[in-house]
């Protein structure tokens, strides 16, 4: 693996203009359907007394996005294609700038080129952490032989918490898929395989960041509680948004170009480690 020069980091901070005109509509847009407060109030619930036997499983269901805007479903499924396009035109923005060393404001056309496949990562990705929680709230389902409410809705949490470890890991090993499948013309099974064996390697490295999403996912979901009463946790969820939105693709690139070797044309060659 050839290391190049200037962090994730550094990259996005060089570019954020360029990078935030894209990813702020979709951060805002993203923030109203996709946010952790269902946990925040029923961790409220648990703490206030209000959970019993009745309604435990009702509160942890509110928790599971495609329940709690059934009726929306058209609006939600907006978010995500909305989501996959501007992240379709952050891969072409980003590749373009790293292969030639020029980034064009909306390069359209050509992302509308790998928005299908986008598309579909994107809603993969979503059904399967859906899954994972309606397994979860299953698993507490079949548990309810246990009398005390507050020790189901700590096993819950738990296994929510290792459950998005997992995700974020899974995640990690097939960031590269992108980049492989845009920049080498890979098809897309064959570049998720190649982005698997590459990542697999920084096991240790994906894993310290899998563990740090969930824990700044908690403390989002903390403080955007003590934001709503005053209608500013909108504002913190599209915050956090446009930073994750911002950091992956450029993180997955960078491990692209360290991974085969490319010359990255946006860095001069005195700063190429």
């Amino acid at each position: 693996m050839k290391l190049q020069g200037r962090s994730t980091i550094s990259y996005i901070l060089r570019n954020i203009p360029h990078l935030l005109c894209v990813l702020l509509p979709a951060a805002l847009f993203t923030s109203f359907f996709y946010n952790s407060l269902p946990e925040a109030h029923l961790f409220e619930q648990l703490v206030t007394g209000r959970l019993n036997a009745e309604n435990y499983i009702n509160s942890l269901l509110d928790g599971i996005t495609i329940l709690r805007f059934g009726k929306n479903w058209f609006w939600m499924l907006c978010s995500i294609a909305f989501l996959a396009f501007c992240m379709s035109v952050t891969v072409e923005k980003i590749d373009t700038h790293m292969r030639v060393g020029k980034m064009n404001l909306l390069p359209v056309k050509r992302a509308i080129k790998i928005f299908p496949n986008m598309l579909l990562y994107i809603f993969c990705w979503f059904v399967v952490s859906e899954i994972f929680m309606l397994v979860i709230v299953g698993i507490i389902y079949m548990l309810g032989f246990i009398n005390s409410v507050t020790a189901l809705i700590s096993i819950a949490f738990a296994l929510q918490f290792v459950a998005r470890v997992v995700l974020a890991y899974m995640f990690g090993l097939l960031i590269m898929t992108f980049p492989l499948g845009y920049s080498e013309d890979y098809r897309f099974n064959i570049a998720m395989s190649y982005s698997a064996r590459s990542m697999v390697k920084l096991r240790p490295m994906l894993l310290g960041i899998s563990f740090a999403y969930v824990f700044a996912h908690t403390a989002v979901m903390a403080l955007a509680y003590l934001l709503e009463p005053y209608g500013l946790h909108i504002l913190l969820y599209t915050l956090t948004y446009v930073m994750l939105f911002m950091y992956v693709p450029c993180f997955a690139f960078k491990q692209y170009y360290d991974s085969v070797g490319g010359e990255r044309r946006d860095i001069p060659l005195g700063e190429m480690s």
